[in-house]
């Protein structure tokens, strides 16, 4: 059974012959089929028939889509998950760790100098010219680097980044990693405590991360979902990763950031959107990719690990926002991803 949700209520039919015939044989699905040029969610029923069909055709078992058209939302999943699963969200974390450390930064502004605020901003937007995670320091370390606090201070400590904003800009998880430990290192709590502040305050408590929970979560390559398996993270979050949570959660957070934007008085957070949603020489803002779609303008990220693809976007001009979680590392995943996000703004 697939449920499919919008604002009138929860809409429930029995689709099962319908997902055999989906996942049992091999159809031909246009390019165009799924979202293109979606302006309203007037039949979530009918878009979660095509969404599916789609991802069949792209040969993705397992989807999970929460989209919001002006407050009409509709969420898609396989029926291997509910609505309900956290699901690993890769780099698509970034955004969220990048609103936190600008929210607890705005509200404790007195405890940093400029250059610090402005450092930081330059590592979330990626224009500091610290190298990519995976070069300069050794595999070993970088892992106990993301275990806390004290870790972060160490891998600071070893290996200092040189922020050169003259540097071409390239997108780095190190530098998200020594943005977050610029904040530790200047107040009481870890950037795990400030993630559940900000994340709080903003009226979202569906998520886990790190050691400190049980998450529920495994690697399904080339396997089917049944029950969810409580396993641990080997280490906590990061600013650049070991985050879960469901698609809606996601979709419920780009929402936020469109609110703030819209200046309709209704941001619950201490930031500045404009400079958050205003490109920089990387085609960043702080914390997500801009880019123009269509007419659109679109504020975006997406991630990806070998068991994982993810995308979170939101519209600048209309409420018009969607995550899709991919809980498989199959190379279509990524594209399929691009192409719906596209089609649907």
């Amino acid at each position: 059974m697939i449920q499919t949700k919008t604002e009138n209520g929860i809409i429930r039919k029995a689709l099962k012959p319908l997902l055999t015939l989906i996942f049992a044989t091999s159809l031909s699905i246009p390019n165009d089929t799924p979202l293109r040029n979606i302006d309203a969610i007037t039949d979530c029923q009918k878009l979660s028939q095509k969404v599916l069909f789609a991802a069949h055709n792209n040969q993705i078992k397992t989807v999970s889509i929460s989209a919001n058209i002006n407050g009409q939302t509709c969420e898609i999943q396989s029926p291997d998950i509910s609505n309900q699963t956290r699901l690993q969200t890769a780099s698509c974390v970034k955004p969220l760790a990048a609103t936190t450390i600008l929210h607890t930064l705005e509200s404790h502004s007195d405890r940093f100098t400029e250059n610090q605020k402005r450092s930081i901003k330059l590592l979330l937007s990626h224009n500091a010219g610290v190298a990519p995670f995976t070069k300069n320091i050794p595999e070993s370390f970088q892992t106990k680097a993301l275990a806390n606090k004290a870790s972060r201070a160490e891998l600071i400590s070893r290996y200092a980044p040189q922020i050169n904003p003259k540097q071409p800009p390239q997108y780095s998880n190190l530098g998200y990693i020594f943005a977050a430990n610029l904040l530790e290192r200047n107040l009481p709590l870890s950037f795990e405590s400030y993630l559940d502040q900000t994340l709080n305050t903003a009226g979202l408590s569906d998520y886990q991360s790190g050691k400190r929970h049980m998450l529920y979560h495994k690697n399904i390559k080339g396997k089917k979902l049944k029950d969810d398996i409580p396993i641990k993270l080997p280490e906590s979050l990061s600013a650049a990763g070991n985050f879960f949570a469901s698609s809606k959660t996601l979709r419920k957070f780009a929402d936020i950031h469109y609110k703030c934007l819209s200046e309709s008085g209704e941001c619950p957070l201490n930031i500045d959107p404009k400079e958050i949603h205003t490109p920089t020489s990387s085609g960043y803002g702080l914390g997500w990719k801009i880019q123009k779609i269509g007419s659109n303008l679109v504020s975006q990220h997406l991630g990806q690990l070998d068991s994982s693809r993810c995308a979170i976007a939101l519209s600048h001009k209309e409420l018009k926002t969607i995550a899709i979680i991919i809980a498989e590392g199959d190379p279509n995943a990524i594209n399929f991803i691009r192409t719906l996000t596209y089609q649907y703004f």
